[in-house]
Formats: C-alpha cells, sequence, structure tokens
C-alpha cells in the first residue's frame, strides 16, 4: 500500500504544484538546511537575497518562468515567508513552500479517501517529498541546496539552464 500510497500522492503533488506555479514554468528545488547547520554557512535572509541577485541573472531571458520549490528542516515561519517573498523582486521567479504543500496534498488525500488515514505522518511526508529531490526527476529542472555538501555562494543559473535547453533541444 505504502508504494501505490506515495505514487498517488506523488501525482497529486505534482498537478497541485503546476495549478500553483507561474505559467510557463520550470520547476527547481530550493532545499536550505537550517537548524543544526546554521552557524556552519550564511543562510540569513541578506544572504540569500545577495545568492538570488547572483544566481538569478540573466534568467528573465530563458523564454520561461521558474518556480522554486522550498524545502528546508527550518521551524521558524518567519523566516520561511521571507525567503519566499524574496523571490517578489523577480517577476519571472516564485518560490512555493513544498513542505507545506506536500502536507496539505496527503491531508486533503486522506480527508478525501484518496489515502488510507495512516499514511498522514512524517515518514509519509519525506517519502512523497523525496520526489522533488530526485536528481533523475524530469518535473525537477535544478537543485540549490545550501547545506554542508553544497554552499557556493553563487550558481550560474541561466548558463546551466541555456546549457541544459540546447541539449533537450538535441535529443
Amino acid at each position: 500500500m505504502m508504494q501505490h500510497g506515495c505514487l498517488c500522492a506523488n501525482k497529486l503533488l505534482i498537478k497541485r504544484i503546476k495549478r500553483h506555479s507561474l505559467s510557463n514554468s520550470a520547476h527547481d528545488i530550493l532545499h536550505l538546511r537550517r537548524g543544526d547547520v546554521v552557524d556552519e554557512y550564511d543562510t540569513n535572509i541578506d544572504r540569500m537575497r545577495e545568492y538570488f541577485e547572483c544566481s538569478f541573472n540573466g534568467t528573465n531571458n530563458l523564454g520561461y518562468n521558474l518556480t522554486l520549490l522550498l524545502t528546508s528542516n527550518e521551524k521558524d515561519m518567519d523566516y520561511r515567508k521571507n525567503i519566499i517573498e524574496l523571490a517578489d523582486d523577480y517577476n519571472h521567479v516564485a518560490i512555493m513552500d513544498a513542505d507545506k504543500t506536500v502536507k496539505t496534498v496527503i491531508r486533503e488525500a486522506t480527508r478525501n479517501g484518496v489515502l488510507d488515514k495512516h499514511v498522514d505522518n512524517n515518514y509519509f511526508v519525506f517519502e512523497v517529498e523525496s520526489i522533488l529531490s530526485d536528481w533523475s526527476s524530469d518535473f525537477v529542472k535544478f537543485h540549490f541546496v545550501r547545506r554542508r555538501s553544497s554552499c557556493a555562494n553563487c550558481i550560474p543559473l541561466a548558463k546551466i539552464l541555456a546549457k541544459e535547453d540546447s541539449a533537450d533541444a538535441k535529443d
């Protein structure tokens, strides 16, 4: 049941994300590891603003919008809200709280009888959310990751996505 439930929830999740995304949007993961490692690298709001200014430079010329799916172990709702609001500086970028969206999809699916009630738990949330962090997923085009193993000052996103788009056009 867990495997079937996960597939069902993943389909509902992707449908919900697409419905709430900017039109003509590529989807990207924005994973911010905080909590136990917050002192090891800087993910405060001002630093993230600088990171986005550099990383989004030139992305307005790609011909499509970007919807970032925020995943984080951060519990401070004001911090999460402020990160999401950083997208307001760009007319082609939106940030969606993927953690909240996953929990909402599961809660609604259990309430409507689409999923068994026993799957409304943190383990199942993690399983469903793993579709977003799957590096081989066609749904997610890019991963912004800020954690111990990946904490670059800037990601040349326009160059990376243009190269991917060029490779996709050849296929």
